[in-house]
């Protein structure tokens, strides 16, 4: 027989795990679930259900955590367990020269990326849009010289409708790698947010 936990201890158990957050912020969001525990309990529904149908506790805090900015969380993270004491502000002093360099190169790689996959998308349009505009000058060229040079022009006539052709495929194939490549910086938010996520001991 599984047992499920009370309001009190699933309320308990999210604080904890949601301990890094502002003290606002961590207000808010346990008065939201209780109240959703008391509202589904005042229609009838036993306490123990009521807190099974929340979910994991776990996930539902993981997915607060991921809903924070990245320097919210980052600040929060940082701050030490116990507040600021004077003695934490001396080590944080005296570190400087270790921390401040890896946390500027840190900052660096992960712009690096952004800057790399986005210059990825910009060269893949300017690419199609390249190939359109040619098939478009090719097609204007060759009816421009249809009397003066049909051989030629014909030439010309058929080369940019292949152009303008491909340019449809081109774009289409660009559309879908900016649209994995949006789906990848996606994945790269969410792995550098959980480094300051804290997980429960």
């Amino acid at each position: 027989m599984v047992i499920t936990m009370t309001k009190r201890e699933f309320l308990d158990d999210l604080k904890s795990r949601l301990s890094q957050l502002p003290p606002e912020e961590l207000g808010k969001r346990l008065a939201y679930y209780a109240e959703l525990i008391d509202d589904m309990t005042e229609d009838g529904m036993d306490e123990h259900a009521a807190v099974e149908k929340l979910g994991d506790v776990s996930k539902i805090a993981e997915d607060i955590l991921r809903e924070q900015t990245l320097p919210t969380l980052m600040k929060t993270r940082m701050r030490p367990s116990g507040g600021w004491t004077a003695l934490n502000i001396i080590f944080l002093v005296l570190g400087f020269p270790l921390w401040f360099p890896l946390l500027m190169a840190f900052i660096a790689v992960v712009l690096s990326m952004y800057v790399v996959i986005w210059s990825i998308v910009v060269v893949l349009f300017a690419v199609v849009f390249s190939i359109g505009a040619g098939g478009i000058a090719l097609i204007v060229f060759g009816i421009w010289n249809m009397i003066q040079n049909p051989p030629l022009a014909l030439i010309a006539l058929g080369s940019g409708v292949a152009l303008a052709g491909l340019a449809v495929f081109a774009f289409l194939g660009a559309v879908a790698a900016a649209k994995g490549l949006a789906k990848l910086t996606v994945v790269i938010a969410k792995g550098v947010k959980s480094l300051f996520i804290r997980k429960k001991a």
